[in-house]
């Protein structure tokens, strides 16, 4: 088999899942896209250099996260959220359903915004290792080997990273919540006119 059609077969085998991992990094679909892609010319380009000491998903993946950390780096003064928010409440307006359903499906939408919002707040050492354990399940010997890290310090990255969100998702007030206190603060202020 020649470069190119290793290549090929690794796309095939693990594209999806680099984009998914890249995705979790960057938080912007047309980002993951273009770093996906650019992950894959570089494999190609560098096919040369792969020595087989560990497996080529791993090597890929290691490329993978250096080309999104160097896709940060080049874009550290962008919003990096998931979804943006217009174009989900004008998806939203379109839903059908009972006024309970429609609302819980924009609490639920509002959670998973909340909580990506959160992850894309974590330092870029933190998301990776969240990135690559909960989103693609890699073990932590596997994530050790992509990041070039110890298990040790893919532990401890881990269990900071959890922390990090666990805080952060506490502090966040449901919807429920907010209007609650806008009702409150809308019937003190009608009490004091």
């Amino acid at each position: 088999m020649d470069k190119h059609e290793n290549i090929e077969r690794l796309y095939d085998e693990y594209g999806e899942r680099v984009f998914n991992a890249v995705f979790c990094m960057l938080g912007k679909y047309q980002d993951a896209e273009d770093v996906t892609q650019e992950t894959f010319v570089s494999a190609h380009r560098r096919w040369g250099e792969f020595e087989g000491r560990s497996s080529p998903y791993t090597w890929l993946y290691r490329i993978a996260m250096n080309a999104a950390k160097t896709h940060l780096k080049k874009n550290a003064r962008r919003a990096r959220l998931l979804c943006d928010i217009g174009a989900e409440a004008a998806e939203l307006s379109g839903t059908t359903g009972t006024e309970d359903e429609v609302e819980r499906r924009f609490l639920e939408d509002e959670a998973r915004r909340a909580a990506t919002a959160a992850m894309m707040r974590l330092p870029t050492k933190f998301r990776e290792v969240v990135a690559l354990r909960c989103v693609e399940g890699l073990s932590y010997g596997d994530i050790s080997k992509i990041l070039g890290i110890s298990i040790g310090t893919v532990e401890s990255r881990l269990h900071r990273a959890k922390e990090r969100l666990r805080k952060e998702m506490r502090e966040i007030p449901s919807k429920k919540e907010k209007s609650h206190e806008k009702m409150q603060v809308s019937k003190a202020r009608a009490t004091l006119r």
